[in-house]
């Protein structure tokens, strides 16, 4: 790291590049022994939070650039990451052979996301400074979606959002999306405001004072309701437009914390050492209430 070193600690507090942590190959195992199905190894090295698979197919995004500084111990900024030889690739969860692979050109600083859903690849990246444009103000927080198509890697649309200047930068620049249906949600804590994209379109509307709180957690979503942190627990409803209180006596970690899977909602304990005015740390499993 050169004289330095210390300039590659992670932060995700609104500075400037945030580093990324990659792996050097991807393996499956099978599931009734444990044994080694295939290994997908190249040389490059994959972004780990790009990681996705819709149940057939392994998507990630990787670097071929021997000279890919921080590599070896597993620790880049995303934009040396994305300088060069940086490709979008597809692999068969079956066999481990390679579908198809793009090269993947993007000016994200901060982070990227890739996620999926039936056809659809989409990918979030953030920077401080614009995608477009030659405006340069570090106060702003900008967000660009992507989608591909998953079956050739065909790129279908792309947009940019401001998210607008914050004071309170904690975890401002790091929001993944969260695919329901045919849309995607974003929402940066900006003015409390929610991006919903039309994925077919790319298409975006804005839903203004979506959340006033602080909240340094990323969103999660069920068939219709997305959870996020706005100080303690809170929902939301995209069909009726209402949000409501999980739990006013907790809050969610930094990162996915109110997980809805298998009709329940998830609030493992995570607040611990946290200096939050919370009372309550425990873990909640939030039931349907039945219809009357």
């Amino acid at each position: 790291y050169g004289s330095n070193p210390g300039s590659r600690l992670r932060t995700i507090w609104g500075d400037l590049h945030n580093t990324q942590v990659v792996s050097t190959d991807v393996f499956a195992l099978d599931k009734d022994d444990g044994s080694k199905r295939w290994q997908y190894k190249t040389g490059s090295h994959i972004l780990n939070s790009s990681i996705a698979s819709d149940g057939k197919t392994l998507f990630f995004v990787e670097c071929r650039n021997p000279l890919l500084q921080g590599a070896d111990e597993g620790i880049v900024f995303l934009d040396e990451f994305l300088e060069q030889d940086a490709f979008l690739v597809a692999v068969d969860l079956e066999s481990g052979l390679t579908r198809w692979k793009k090269p993947f050109v993007s000016k994200g600083e901060e982070i990227l996301y890739l996620s999926c859903s039936k056809d659809a690849l989409l990918t979030v990246t953030s920077a401080n400074t614009p995608f477009e444009g030659s405006e340069k103000n570090k106060d702003d927080n900008y967000y660009q979606l992507r989608l591909f198509d998953a079956r050739d890697g065909t790129e279908r649309w792309c947009t940019s959002v401001v998210g607008g200047k914050e004071g309170y930068k904690h975890g401002v620049n790091i929001q993944p999306a969260v695919i329901m249906g045919d849309k995607a949600y974003l929402s940066m804590r900006t003015g409390g405001r929610l991006f919903t994209f039309d994925l077919s379109t790319g298409t975006c509307t804005e839903t203004p004072q979506f959340r006033g709180s602080k909240g340094c957690g990323v969103m999660t979503g069920s068939n219709s309701t997305l959870f996020f942190r706005n100080m303690a627990s809170q929902a939301y409803d995209t069909v009726s437009g209402q949000a409501f209180w999980t739990s006013s006596i907790s809050r969610p970690s930094c990162w996915l914390n109110d997980i809805p899977a298998g009709g329940l909602v998830l609030m493992p304990e995570a607040s611990t050492g946290c200096d939050c005015a919370f009372a309550m740390q425990l873990s909640i499993v939030l039931v349907p209430r039945e219809k009357e």
